[in-house]
């Protein structure tokens, strides 16, 4: 049977990198954000978010629906596949988050929300969740030195409230009627890029050994 892994998490806690190494490891196709050619980051981070913060979040949803298809492809065939974030912590978080702030009003967050749930019930859930988790103090240190230019007026209440809503999401999953197993992480105690990364390897194996069966 195919595995699909997501790797869940804020901005600048290391997806990318432990993506691109667990694919690398056990042969998984990845799927990564993509950030680059997004037409509202730049302006969304300049202050400019209340302009344009639903049009950006649709404009993710499009994006996580074709990944998502490409993906459910893969998984028919019998390639296993992990994602760099997924569709699902565009409304629990960021969507949200907006909302929260006053960026999204009522009618525009019932929209996104309907719109989701039609779409997301109509797919393959992941086999596993891996949350990588830090201090804002950390996640802020690897946002400067990564160096995107559009993230770096990312402050520190903004990932505090990221943080907030991505335990408050969490909690709602292993609580949920359809537990989605979740391995959570800490890569402030976690070193992922030694002892820490083996370790992990050695539980995603065991996880992976125990759902081989027929193709999806």
């Amino acid at each position: 049977m195919s595995m699909y892994i997501v790797l869940a998490g804020t901005t600048g806690v290391g997806k990318s990198t432990l993506t691109r190494r667990l694919a690398s490891h056990f042969h998984f196709h990845a799927f990564y954000e993509h950030l680059d050619d997004n037409p509202y980051l730049a302006d969304y981070y300049a202050g400019k978010g209340k302009e344009i913060c639903f049009e950006m979040q649709v404009y993710f949803l499009g994006q996580r629906v074709s990944q998502q298809k490409e993906i459910e492809k893969m998984l028919k065939t019998g390639t296993n596949v992990i994602h760099d974030r997924s569709i699902y912590e565009d409304f629990h978080i960021f969507t949200q988050h907006q909302y929260n702030i006053g960026c999204i009003n009522d009618l525009q967050f019932e929209n996104y929300r309907r719109l989701f749930f039609t779409v997301t019930d109509l797919l393959y859930p992941p086999d596993l969740i891996i949350y990588l988790h830090a201090s804002t103090e950390r996640l802020k240190q690897q946002i400067v030195e990564r160096g995107r230019d559009y993230e770096q007026k990312i402050d520190l209440t903004y990932l505090e409230q990221i943080n907030e809503l991505y335990q408050d999401w969490l909690e709602r999953l292993e609580q949920g009627p359809t537990t989605t197993p979740l391995l959570p992480v800490d890569v402030c105690e976690v070193d992922l890029m030694g002892a820490g990364f083996d370790s992990l390897c050695h539980d995603l194996q065991a996880r992976r050994d125990r759902i081989k069966g027929p193709v999806r």
